[in-house]
């Protein structure tokens, strides 16, 4: 390529907040002309798929992460104009919108290099309306201030500038904060010292405008502990203020899959039709009960002689109703957690043991060594894919476990066609996985489908695990095992 005989320059570039499709046509340009392209850590993987890997270098600066120095970038933009190149500096959002484009226009001017600005979409903007609400509005903010939680001599961590916070309190309207999600405590105590309503609206939203965009809202006192509950990873901007509660419900309208067996799907399919989302029920498993079963005939007979009887699932409540009931049980009974809990309440009966927390098979066996230091005979009726991990646990602690399969999933093949329809009308649709095994169909069920615009929602690690390891994108995780929290989840994705 001939070098560039112009007057040295460097064109300032800002890239948006990670949709290619904010991209400016003067960004597009700039960027598709030049020789070398100089990015930071938050321009997406999209927009940096346009760029040749020869011609693009990474100088991003992402906090507590390794990164180079202000002036070794500085360096590097005068070494590659004075090479004879065209360079752009490519930034997130806006370059001049807390980017250092200041500093680093100011210090290539000092060097005699030329350099002109291509504005980009501030984040900031971007992160409300791809979540639904406005920055200002005639009924509640007539201002909106845009602040960093990052100072400037923090090395991009999380100490915060000396902001007036009275005066910004006094002054109302719509607050927002970028590089915020560390410095999100002492944001809020300094707000609320400072005259702030605990119950003013607010919103954490990570990675806005790109596919893995998540969504919490709450109170400025809550809204850090609903933010690492979900688990909402940086870069996040925090949005503070009345425009917050303009949000439309995030589910309301929004096509959503239900995949359970037919048995199982009503409460879920209710929990989303009451946030207004408009669910398809379509069993992608049956759940075929295992007969004949010598092994469960025998374990009937001498039902008296077992001290638990550990349920991993409703789907064996409602299998073994009859045994569970039967007067004869004088065993203790462990539900995995409220959903199977909730199950025997069903028929008439309580869980004697449920964990606290972590409502799979690790939290289970935990909860019951804890419980019974003694050796107990414990009854493990289960899938016949059910992982080993429980029972294994169990008897390491020194339990007689008997394990015994009593139903196995069975993969509806009958309803791939109305999946393949479903997600090419739902556009971007819902898809809740609450199990492993229906991570594995719905992997098998979706090989022909463009699921690309599908968000996936796992119900909890282990679904998550098979999930993956079936292929699949995982764009959110439940913080509990529970169709509540799980729909809670699939409102910060929608």
């Amino acid at each position: 390529m001939e070098p560039n005989t112009l007057r040295p320059r460097v064109i300032l570039v800002g890239a948006g907040p990670g949709d290619p499709g904010l991209l400016t046509k003067a960004a597009e340009a700039a960027i598709d002309s030049a020789d070398v392209v100089f990015y930071d850590a938050l321009v997406s993987e999209e927009i940096l798929k346009r760029i040749p890997k020869r011609n693009r270098i990474n100088v991003g600066k992402r906090g507590g992460r390794p990164s180079p120095a202000q002036h070794e970038i500085n360096r590097r933009l005068v070494a590659a104009v004075r090479a004879g190149r065209r360079v752009v500096r490519l930034k997130g959002g806006d370059p001049l919108v807390f980017g250092r484009g200041g500093e680093e226009a100011d210090a290539l001017r000092s060097e005699g290099i030329e350099v002109s600005v291509i504005p980009g979409v501030t984040s900031g903007m971007a992160a409300a309306a791809y979540a639904g609400f406005p920055v200002t509005d005639r009924r509640c903010a007539s201002s909106v201030t845009l602040l960093t939680a990052s100072a400037a001599d923090s090395g991009g961590g999380s100490p915060l500038p000396p902001q007036d916070f009275r005066s910004l309190t006094r002054l109302g309207g719509t607050w927002i904060f970028y590089m915020g999600l560390k410095a999100l405590p002492k944001i809020v105590r300094r707000l609320i010292v400072s005259g702030a309503r605990r119950t003013l609206p607010a919103a954490v939203i990570s990675r806005a405008t790109t596919p893995l965009q998540r969504v919490v809202t709450g109170t400025l006192a809550g809204i850090h502990a609903a933010a690492v509950r979900h688990r909402l990873e940086s870069p996040a901007l925090t949005i503070i203020g009345r425009v917050v509660s303009l949000r439309p419900p995030p589910l309301f309208g929004r096509p959503v899959l239900v995949m359970r067996p037919e048995h199982q799907a009503g409460r879920l399919s209710d929990l989303l039709s009451q946030k207004g989302a408009r669910v398809t029920e379509c069993p992608i498993l049956g759940i075929v009960p295992i007969r004949p079963n010598p092994r469960l005939d025998r374990a009937e007979r001498i039902l008296g002689e077992y001290d638990w009887i550990v349920l991993t699932s409703g789907n064996t409540v409602r299998l073994l109703k009859a045994i569970l009931t039967n007067p004869r049980r004088r065993a203790r009974l462990a539900a995995i957690g409220p959903g199977t809990a909730e199950s025997l309440r069903s028929i008439g009966l309580r869980a004697d043991l449920v964990p606290k927390q972590d409502f799979h098979a690790e939290g289970l066996a935990e909860t019951m060594i804890r419980r019974n230091r003694a050796p107990q005979r414990i009854l493990l009726p289960q899938a016949e894919d059910a992982r080993a991990i429980l029972g294994r646990m169990l008897k390491r602690a020194r339990h007689a476990v008997f394990a015994i399969p009593v139903y196995r999933t069975q993969f509806l093949r009958s309803h791939i066609g109305k999946i393949g329809r479903w997600a090419n009308t739902a556009g971007p649709g819902l898809v809740p996985l609450t199990s492993a095994s229906m991570a594995r169909a719905f992997a098998m069920a979706s090989a022909k489908i463009q699921i690309g615009r599908l968000r996936l929602v796992s119900i909890g690690p282990v679904t998550t695990k098979a999930a993956r390891r079936a292929g699949l994108p995982v764009h959110a995780e439940s913080p509990e095992s529970t169709l509540e929290s799980l729909v809670e989840t699939l409102e910060t994705v929608a």
